[in-house]
């Protein structure tokens, strides 16, 4: 080895000396050499320990203070390494819990549905953010609490349901669920909304009743599943999931409803663990995505950049044969709720969302946001046809009778 390596080793080894909350002072040619990192008659070789640590180690103090600090730091990364342990037992109890779920009894759909469907209408549920639990009181607007999420629910399952009645028996519904069902934790504020464990059942609950409703009245559902930011589990994922992005607290969601479900025989789930989805709607295709990730289209509240957009549509579409290129392009995440016939062709529609403003959006000066869910039709050659803005609003949120529909969250 030479002398550079080996220097290198030592300070290695003192670094991670420090790392471990031993003083500056502490550190001796004894201690290095119980410690594996090198040994006396290497360290004389480089000039002795002394001369080591004024050259590579100069700013190091050996007071109290730096024994404070470094005491500090280490009962601080044992609380971390606690509390991610504890989220880590919860997430396993979560998906044990999920997996021994139950399914109930429902009223199936009843009409006549023909041999050949000839219609899909298409619902597209993001950025519901439930269990938020925000405030008027410090955002300046709207309380969105229990009872806002599930009238606001209730109001886009009503509409669908009352959608284009007469063709029924010969229509599909797709329901896009694409991410952010539930607030989570991202770190704004390790307090925000309510507890985790609230958050998901909150969702299983007000989604299930959703989708039994919908089950009445449709002869065929297809239900997709693809995680947004909001639903990462960050004890995994601290930051932006990347990679095994479907191991998130959406997926338990997803799973839990298809369990729960599994007595509606026309009810199916699609749960990839890919970043995005694939829907057939006829003889073309459909790609949808959160909007995070693979096709990024910004952060909430910013402009529609359709140009750089287009863009990354082409280059997905380039990597396919012609008949397999993407003609509908959904997404989530913006808040911002538009579509676009773009030049190549294909169209782009970015979701709404169900939550108003809270006090992050506040705080960066996103004082409002259009509410409300997408809703569109297909027919053979023509994948996005007739299609609904399902505006929410506080008129909702104070409509009782959506009760009958969906029953706000009342508690373990």
């Amino acid at each position: 080895m030479s002398n550079g390596d080996q220097l290198q080793q030592v300070v290695q080894g003192i670094e991670t000396l420090l790392a471990e909350g031993m003083d500056i002072g502490a550190i001796t040619v004894r201690v290095i050499e119980e410690a594996g990192y090198s040994t006396r008659k290497v360290m004389e070789n480089l000039g002795g320990l002394n001369l080591i640590k004024k050259n590579f180690f100069p700013n190091v103090e050996k007071d109290l203070r730096s024994k404070v600090k470094l005491a500090s730091t280490s009962s601080y990364i044992s609380k971390l390494e606690k509390q991610a342990g504890n989220a880590l037992l919860a997430n396993d109890a979560l998906a044990e819990a999920i997996n021994n779920l139950k399914s109930v009894s429902i009223k199936s759909y009843k009409g006549k549905a023909k041999s050949k469907i000839e219609r899909m209408v298409t619902l597209v549920l993001s950025d519901l953010h439930i269990g938020s639990d925000v405030k008027k009181e410090e955002t300046g607007h709207l309380d969105f609490g229990r009872i806002e999420e599930s009238r606001r629910l209730a109001k886009l399952i009503q509409e669908t349901i009352d959608y284009k009645p007469q063709y029924r028996e010969q229509t599909q519904l797709n329901v896009l669920l694409l991410g952010d069902l539930i607030c989570g934790n991202l770190g704004h504020d390790l307090r925000e909304g309510a507890p985790l464990a609230e958050q998901v059942a909150r969702a299983i609950d007000l989604l299930s009743q959703g989708l039994l409703q919908l089950a009445q009245h449709f002869p065929k559902i297809n239900v997709v599943s693809i995680t947004g930011n909001h639903d990462r589990i960050t004890s995994r994922h601290p930051n932006r999931a990347v990679q095994s992005k479907w191991d998130s607290y959406q997926t338990m969601i997803a799973f839990a409803l298809k369990k729960i479900l599994a007595n509606c025989k026309n009810v199916e789930f699609t749960i990839p663990k890919t970043p995005f989805a694939v829907v057939n709607l006829f003889n073309k295709k459909l790609f949808a995505s959160h909007g995070d990730t693979v096709l990024k289209v910004g952060y909430p509240g910013s402009s529609i950049n359709t140009k750089n957009l287009e863009g990354q549509i082409n280059k997905i579409n380039a990597t396919l044969p012609d008949a397999d290129e993407y003609s509908v392009v959904v997404v989530g995440h913006l808040h911002t709720p538009a579509f676009v016939h773009m030049a190549n062709g294909a169209v782009l529609l970015t979701n709404g969302a169900m939550i108003p403003s809270d006090e992050f959006a506040v705080s960066i000066g996103l004082m409002e946001n259009v509410c409300g869910q997408f809703l569109f039709e297909s027919i053979k050659d023509y994948p996005f046809g007739d299609v609904r803005f399902i505006k929410l609003s506080k008129k909702d949120d104070e409509d009782k009778s959506l009760d009958a529909i969906i029953k706000p969250f009342s508690g373990f």
